[in-house]
């Protein structure tokens, strides 16, 4: 029989990665936006508290940016996700998790004409 896991306490966690982000707009004449995706890179933070060994709770962040240019204009994009999470392990011995959460997701866009004095 496996022994089971110890978790107990305060608990961080720290990701990078990549992914894609974009623009995209319908319906509109001389829009700035392109129809465009690219390629970012992206992080997250979650930390907590353990309240028992098979559920823990906390918090998580994670943001992800995009540098943008299109019809003369340029701009920045950042999309962050702030949410409360709850983790359960049904077994102790077990690394399965199911993760659950609830938050919201901002997103910060700002834009500027190139070449203006």
């Amino acid at each position: 029989m496996a022994a089971a896991q110890e978790r107990n306490g305060f608990w961080i966690g720290f990701d990078i990665g990549a992914g894609l982000l974009g623009t995209s707009a319908s319906g509109t004449v001389g829009s700035v936006f392109s129809n465009d995706r690219g390629w970012t890179g992206g992080s997250g933070l979650g930390l907590g508290w353990t309240l028992n060994p098979h559920l823990l709770a906390g918090i998580e962040l994670r943001s992800m940016g995009w540098n943008w240019w299109a019809a003369g204009m340029e701009g920045e994009l950042i999309a962050s996700n702030l949410s409360g999470i709850l983790t359960y392990y049904p077994r102790a011995t077990s690394g399965f998790y199911i993760k659950g959460g609830l938050g919201g997701t901002f997103l910060d866009i700002s834009a500027f004409h190139r070449g203006l004095s």
